[in-house]
């Protein structure tokens, strides 16, 4: 399976433990990034949407993810854009880049 089939795998999984909001809310929105071996990168529409996940779903979705690919892997949830027909991939950045940015643009040092 590739990631997006594995992610999809999973979605399916999530939606039966979640609640039909969180799920629309939270869930829905977000997609595959890459399958790295020992980690699985899931892309987010924006920073708050991936640190709600990180902070609220995190353990279901590894759980999820373990019951597809029979086996534990880290997950870590990127702000990216989500990649059209055709295009190679995403601009993928942690919540942690865009961050930075954001302080940037607003003139202040974050501390990470």
């Amino acid at each position: 399976m590739n990631a997006k089939q594995i992610w999809q795998a999973a979605l399916a999984d999530l939606e039966q433990q979640v609640t039909r909001p969180n799920y629309q809310t939270w869930l829905r929105h977000s997609w595959a990034v890459a399958d790295e071996g020992q980690t699985f990168v899931i892309g987010a529409p924006n920073s708050f949407t991936a640190g709600w996940l990180e902070e609220k779903l995190l353990p279901q979705i590894k759980r999820s993810l373990a019951r597809v690919l029979g086996r534990e892997v880290a997950v870590r949830i990127v702000v990216a854009e989500r990649p059209t027909r055709g295009s190679k991939g995403s601009a993928a950045k942690t919540t942690a880049d865009v961050a930075e940015a954001a302080g940037a643009r607003d003139g202040e040092q974050r501390q990470a």
